[in-house]
């Protein structure tokens, strides 16, 4: 049975933990494959208690699959850092999605994305639970090569660049990938903002046109790396502009930079600094639609008559 995460599914889950404790979501600060925390997992069930809106942790007590997702900036979008299941997630996935999905429509949910790791054989399920596939992520680390000087013309970004950000967005994107992933202005400064506080943006720009992004943070001694570019960009300049960024911050010991299918000018750039591809992730989408929230919202008032 589906049901949100609550103290005393605790004793059960831990109980059932080597069969249940691998986790198959991954974001950039947490690799897939890792051990899901048990405290982390008491901290949720507090919130839950309590009322707070993140994260979010969902159970099907039936065979104990876990799903948890947190609000990225704002309740618009949605991002599942947990995913567990001990065994058939075609028989057991789809009804705690469908029940995720609700309880967090009622708080203004528009998607739920998660990455997984191309080789975790989910896709049939996930599609079966409504999600979409948007696009593929290569994932590349290492030590990254020193470069020479380079007469680069880099400006910090400010929030007032957001709307020439987003507009290479839309050059460099798909529109599949974007339709699904990041539709509008308000979405992409929604995605965009997660680790504000502690990230560090760059641009560089020509005739009044922004040509590449990037943004870099740290997480305990990696940094993380997410670079857009016009796709005529010349790599030379990219991985320049990549050494640049990755001189931001001290005592890291390694890189990591993420990047989509679609940049292949970045692909090249990456490897010029002796980075290699460690991982491919899936990333897929479930969109909660007009008809959705209409859905829970009619309940809500037949309830409440």
């Amino acid at each position: 049975m589906p049901k949100i995460f609550q103290l005393t599914d605790l004793l059960q889950y831990l109980i059932s933990y080597n069969q249940v404790g691998i986790n198959f979501a991954s974001i950039p600060t947490i690799r897939d494959g890792s051990n899901i925390s048990l405290i982390s997992l008491l901290f949720d069930s507090i919130h839950n208690i309590i009322g707070a809106t993140k994260p979010r942790s969902f159970v099907n007590t039936q065979n104990l699959s876990l799903i948890t997702a947190y609000p990225i900036v704002t309740n618009r979008n949605w991002l599942i850092n947990r995913l567990s299941f001990s065994n058939n997630p075609v028989e057991f996935l789809p009804s705690l999605i469908a029940f995720m999905a609700k309880d967090l429509s009622k708080i203004g949910a528009n998607r739920i994305i998660l990455r997984i790791n191309k080789n975790a054989n989910l896709g049939e399920p996930l599609q079966k639970s409504g999600f979409k596939f948007s696009h593929t992520e290569f994932l590349f680390e290492g030590k990254p090569k020193i470069l020479g000087q380079s007469d680069l013309e880099v400006k910090k970004k400010s929030d007032f660049d957001d709307l020439a950000v987003y507009r290479l967005y839309n050059q460099v994107t798909p529109l599949e990938v974007r339709s699904l992933y990041c539709p509008t202005l308000q979405d992409w400064q929604d995605l965009n903002r997660e680790y504000k506080n502690i990230a560090h943006e760059f641009t560089i720009a020509q005739n009044f046109d922004i040509k590449a992004h990037l943004k870099t943070y740290r997480s305990k001694r990696i940094q993380i790396v997410t670079l857009l570019a016009d796709p005529e960009y010349n790599y030379n300049i990219l991985k320049h502009f990549l050494q640049f960024g990755l001189k931001v911050l001290n005592e890291i010991d390694r890189v990591k930079v993420f990047v989509p299918y679609f940049q292949v000018n970045i692909h090249k750039a990456v490897s010029e600094i002796d980075l290699f591809k460690s991982a491919e992730y899936d990333i897929y989408v479930l969109p909660i639609t007009a008809t959705q929230k209409l859905a829970t919202e009619e309940t809500s008032v037949g309830f409440a008559t």
